[in-house]
């Protein structure tokens, strides 16, 4: 899937790929190590994060053209058991802000769906965590 985005100087399409690429690179920071990995909407932790393709993984992205011209990402992650959510999510989500908006990307909500929790065993969830951005235009 791809987005066109006009502006006064033509017009740019960005593809699911350079999402998922940009979102491979945040989820490989250090702080995330351990915490967050990369999944489908069926809970399949999809791999380590290196091990895991932006092209694997832009399929299970989904983005789209609000009406107020910025964009929406949402994509599927496990969490590790004992990692508080909220705290993850909130730094993730800022932190994909902030590497969009440093490319001119408009993103204006981010949602991230936990479709599991790792321990031993990855245990299924269905949770929903929304992030409302304003970016600087």
């Amino acid at each position: 899937m791809t987005i066109s985005i006009a502006n006064d100087h033509g017009t740019i399409t960005i593809s699911n790929q350079v999402f998922a690429g940009a979102i491979l690179k945040v989820m490989g920071k250090i702080e995330y190590n351990n915490k967050v990995w990369p999944s489908n909407d069926k809970s399949k932790l999809m791999g380590q994060i290196h091990e895991v393709e932006a092209a694997e993984f832009a399929d299970e992205i989904s983005t789209e053209l609000l009406d107020d011209g910025l964009i929406l990402i949402s994509f599927h992650i496990i969490t590790q058991l004992g990692a508080s959510i909220s705290a993850v999510t909130e730094s993730l989500s800022k932190d994909i802000f902030e590497l969009f908006e440093k490319e001119k990307y408009p993103v204006g909500e981010i949602h991230i769906h936990i479709s599991g929790v790792k321990s031993k065993n990855i245990a299924n969830r269905d949770l929903e965590v929304v992030y409302s951005y304003e970016p600087k235009r």
